[in-house]
């Protein structure tokens, strides 16, 4: 019973679990088991990346680049995507790497996006458009610092360990 399972992650996510409330933020979002809302499921999957989702800060950065629930807010959806990039996350490493290529809400930046787009390959998000459009863009040298900085931050593994928002 959705209705049910909504009214569970409420009583959850009031006490604080994040992933309740990144539960019922995509319930929210989707009108499954309550009333279409995406204000509402704006501000659970803020109060559930405030306290570690990753998921919902992925989520909660992608209301702020389209304005679904909140004001769009194309710095906002940076940050948020930062957040979750660095937790790992592909398609918050895909998107951000978007984001610094195009300079939305972030500096234009090729060889962040670069570093970005091969996180993201790393995990299996493939983008062959914005791998094609970052080459003439990014130096030899450049490209080289970037795989060496992943190296070093992955340790050879495909999920990074935090890195500095860039």
């Amino acid at each position: 019973d959705l209705k049910q399972a909504a009214h569970l992650y409420e009583l959850a996510g009031d006490q604080g679990q994040p992933d309740a409330n990144f539960q019922l933020g995509l319930m929210l979002q989707a009108g499954k088991g309550v009333e279409k809302n995406d204000s509402l499921a704006a501000i659970r999957f803020k109060a559930a990346a405030r306290s570690g989702s990753v998921g919902a800060a992925t989520a909660l950065g992608y209301a702020y680049y389209t304005g679904t629930g909140v004001d769009k807010d194309l710095k906002l959806a940076a940050q948020w995507f930062s957040v979750a990039a660095q937790q790992g996350a592909p398609d918050a490493q895909h998107r951000l790497a978007q984001l610094f290529y195009a300079g939305e809400g972030v500096k234009k930046d090729p060889s962040t996006a670069l570093f970005w787009l091969i996180l993201a390959e790393k995990s299996g998000v493939e983008d062959k458009a914005l791998r094609e459009a970052l080459k003439p863009l990014v130096t030899p040298e450049e490209q080289a610092k970037v795989e060496a900085e992943i190296a070093r931050i992955t340790g050879g593994k495909t999920k990074p360990a935090k890195k500095p928002t860039p």
